[in-house]
């Protein structure tokens, strides 16, 4: 065989070994965008969340009242700060989305390490589950909600908890027809 053939049957065979190899891995791909396109996928998220009203809260306080939504965007942290007086209350706008592929029934909406012998309530949680009960993927869902100390509260006390920081979690399930 003269150099020049063996040089061309050596190009020919890398060629066909790099268009196998690449076919392969195309085949790869695809497969698996086509089994992930078909996978039921539950996500709901917090995409945002704001404190839209404060009404007796010191504001002077240099960490005030807020709400930061977790890394993984599944939990909101409420800080409700120094509610100075009975009555006082911080008024928080949230907006949660179902970044999934499949509908999902919100079941409940779960306080996570608020303190039980606390006189600060929240109020307005519930009616998410009456206004939203089923988010469709991409739907958004908004909730209003209110921390607030309450107004029997006995202010004479000087070691009565007068902030509030906890943490919320939507409670979901896969909703069915």
């Amino acid at each position: 065989m003269n150099p020049k053939t063996k040089k061309i049957k050596k190009y020919v065979s890398v060629i066909i070994i790099l268009i196998v190899i690449v076919m392969s891995t195309s085949y790869v791909v695809l497969a698996d965008n086509y089994n992930n396109a078909n996978e039921k996928m539950i996500n709901i998220e917090f995409t945002s969340c704001d404190v839209s009203n404060q009404y007796g809260v010191n504001t002077s306080k240099l960490e005030g009242t807020r709400a930061d939504i977790s890394h993984d965007k599944t939990m909101l942290n409420i800080h409700a700060i120094d509610l100075a007086f009975p009555g006082a209350c911080a008024q928080f706008n949230s907006t949660v989305v179902n970044n999934g592929n499949t509908p999902i029934k919100i079941k409940n909406v779960i306080l996570i390490g608020l303190e039980e012998t606390t006189d600060i309530k929240i109020k307005g949680l519930e009616a998410i589950l009456a206004s939203h009960p089923v988010l469709r993927p991409e739907e958004k869902c908004n909730i209003t909600f209110m921390v607030e100390r309450e107004s029997n509260s006995d202010i004479e006390i000087e070691n009565i908890n007068k902030s509030a920081n906890f943490s919320l979690k939507i409670e979901y399930d896969e909703y069915s027809v």
